[in-house]
């Protein structure tokens, strides 16, 4: 079984390399089949951005190919586009590990296509549609843009509002040890922020889309047919404790599209169609998701 890993890196650094895993039967994989040692070979490293890495992305296969396409965002502004061969190394590179420089590519089947600046800021969120003829980008600057991949043109853009300031009383919402104080953010305070996004989720329909940002305890549905906001689910402390977090960081759709899960800094809460939650999941001791 050869297993294609992609890392991102503090380093800006994009690292490929494939782990070969030997089987004990010829059988579907499973852990009890699995006979170590594996073996691990480079495919490409590349000097990708001027930042540390902040997200990545591969498309889907598709019939007729042996490529995909691997989009990553920094901080510095810029999505990286890279054309990712699936093909297996060389023998001669199969169990060994090559010494890779910047921007070298041991196959030379992995290259960089080019560089998208359609954000004003970090992109946060990056994801292909399951035809991968569409991809999602979100950004701290608040938007949402839909790019055609036959040309990286943009189709369309969403913009999420800038969420209103609002004071925090820390003794009613954290408790007694926080003291009696109540504070007023402005623009960058619970409630306020800049209406960046953290995260997006396509449902598999591709009709749908939702979305979490900072500074707001809501998740918000996009309407990709029309390009408009859909709706709003605003958490009170009974569905989302406020012990979770103040914001949702991650998003998830089930495989059917039937249920989406929240992931806050120290909980995560799945909701069905109906808004309602279904479960609530945090760690013990309490810990950070």
């Amino acid at each position: 079984v050869h297993l294609q890993i992609i890392t991102g890196t503090y380093e800006k650094t994009l690292h490929g390399f494939i782990a070969s895993i030997p089987l004990a039967s010829n059988t579907s994989p499973s852990a009890s089949e699995i006979a170590l040692p594996a073996t691990f070979s480079d495919t490409f490293l590349f000097a990708a951005h001027t930042s540390p890495l902040r997200t990545l992305t591969i498309s889907p296969s598709a019939p007729n190919t042996k490529k995909r396409i691997l989009a990553t965002s920094s901080a510095d502004e810029r999505i990286n586009l890279y054309t990712l061969s699936t093909l297996l190394p060389p023998p001669s590179l199969e169990s060994k590990s090559v010494l890779l420089k910047p921007t070298s590519s041991a196959s030379g089947r992995n290259r960089h296509l080019g560089t998208l600046h359609n954000h004003l800021n970090t992109p946060t969120a990056l994801l292909f549609t399951p035809n991968r003829n569409k991809l999602l980008s979100a950004g701290a600057d608040g938007q949402i843009q839909i790019l055609r991949t036959r040309d990286w043109g943009v189709l369309s853009t969403l913009k999420a509002p800038k969420p209103k300031a609002k004071p925090i009383n820390y003794a009613k919402d954290y408790g007694e040890g926080y003291g009696p104080r109540i504070d007023t953010f402005g623009s960058e305070g619970y409630g306020g922020g800049s209406g960046a996004i953290n995260d997006i989720a396509l449902h598999p329909s591709q009709k749908i889309l939702l979305s979490v940002g900072a500074g707001e305890r809501a998740v918000r549905m996009w309407n990709l047919m029309t390009g408009r906001k859909a709706g709003m689910l605003v958490f009170d402390r009974e569905a989302v404790p406020t012990r979770f977090g103040n914001e949702g960081l991650r998003l998830e759709w089930s495989e059917k599209g039937e249920a989406y899960a929240v992931a806050f800094d120290r909980g995560v809460v799945v909701f069905g169609m109906d808004s309602k939650p279904r479960l609530r999941i945090e760690t013990a001791p309490r810990s950070r998701i």
